[in-house]
């Protein structure tokens, strides 16, 4: 009988280091972000005379960059105190509110959840101090950046910017009326705004300082449509950025121009990190002009050409002016070419 015991209990053993052991499945991780169960006061609330907002969640959240996240229109002279206790969020506002005012607090990107670290991507609390809501919208189309800079691209640094008047002579984010953080970067839509004439801008507010910087991308609006662009382009190539070697690649770009206008013209050069290489002025006074332009030595790679007029006759490419809404000078012909060593590259260019 001891034999038989002693016999059960060493298979019993020998089969469960033989087992694999196999955790137990969680299920499918959870990809979906905090929901909204109520809001205390409720959105769009009129009449607004609260300290205290308080928001609850489904589930348990924390927060999620709030300082750099959280903005309002119109800006509050002070931030509002955000605070979490298990699945509410509770904003203080420590600010004198404004008569018959609408605020629009932005949350977007502020909340997530406590086990994932799922981002509530979209949420914003309305609310009036006086009776009524506005209800008016603003919306319309942005435009690519001209070709020779960058191509526009979505980051949480690109913003419109609503301004009862035009700014004197520099562009502030929290100085506008109504501030807009971009989730689309080919359109933009505002709700919630008073029915009035704005002034409305763009900006990639790359240094993060809240301010517009000379080589920004910025923008002004025109007819529902935001146009793009840099006032100054600062990435032109030097000798000094070059990368010095001692290849003569014996290589040659010929420009052909023929022009039935008379206007002074522009030609510049740009590499594929849209450097200026190469610039050129041309001052075309006679009907059926031509002229030739030889560019020796350049580095193989690719290029992009383009024809500017220069509307003003300064003999410089203007690239556009926010304040006064005044748009790049406009490009009479672009193309791309790609040089090769111990090539000759030939370009016609009819205007």
């Amino acid at each position: 009988m001891f034999k038989l015991y002693l016999f059960s209990i060493v298979s019993f053993f020998f089969i469960m280091s033989c087992a694999n052991i196999i955790p137990l499945s969680g299920g499918e991780k959870d990809i979906t972000p905090p929901e909204i169960i109520y809001f205390e006061p409720k959105t769009k609330s009129c009449n607004f005379n609260q300290k205290k907002i308080t928001i609850e969640f489904d589930e348990y959240i924390v927060e999620n960059n709030v300082k750099k996240e959280f903005f309002s229109s119109p800006a509050l002279n002070n931030n509002p105190i955000i605070t979490i206790k298990g699945k509410k969020a509770y904003i203080e506002l420590n600010n004198e509110l404004k008569p018959d005012q609408t605020y629009i607090l932005n949350l977007d990107n502020c909340f997530k959840d406590l086990n994932e670290g799922n981002v509530l991507k979209s949420l914003k609390y309305v609310f009036s101090t006086g009776e009524n809501i506005d209800s008016y919208v603003l919306s319309g189309l942005i435009k690519k950046t001209p070709n020779y800079i960058e191509p526009l691209v979505f980051s949480d640094k690109m913003y419109v910017l609503v301004y009862e008047k035009k700014p004197d002579s520099i562009i502030r984010v929290r100085e506008a009326k109504y501030i807009v953080k971009m989730n689309n970067k080919n359109e933009y839509k505002i709700e919630n705004v008073a029915k009035k004439e704005y002034e409305i801008y763009f900006l990639i507010d790359e240094n993060e300082n809240l301010q517009y910087d000379l080589g920004e991308v910025i923008g002004f609006e025109r007819n529902d449509t935001i146009f793009t662009f840099k006032e100054v382009n600062k990435k032109i190539l030097t000798k000094d950025t070059l990368k010095q070697d001692s290849i003569n690649y014996e290589n040659s770009l010929i420009i052909y121009i023929n022009s039935k206008k008379e206007h002074i013209k522009i030609i510049k050069l740009y590499n594929e990190k849209y450097e200026e290489v190469k610039s050129f002025t041309i001052n075309q006074s006679v009907k059926n002009k031509n002229d030739t332009l030889i560019i020796k030595n350049l580095y193989p790679g690719k290029y992009s050409l383009f024809v500017f007029e220069d509307v003003n006759k300064n003999k410089k490419l203007d690239m556009g002016d926010f304040i006064n809404k005044i748009l790049p000078e406009k490009i009479l012909y672009q193309d791309s070419t790609e040089i090769r060593p111990n090539w000759d590259h030939q370009i016609l260019i009819n205007l």
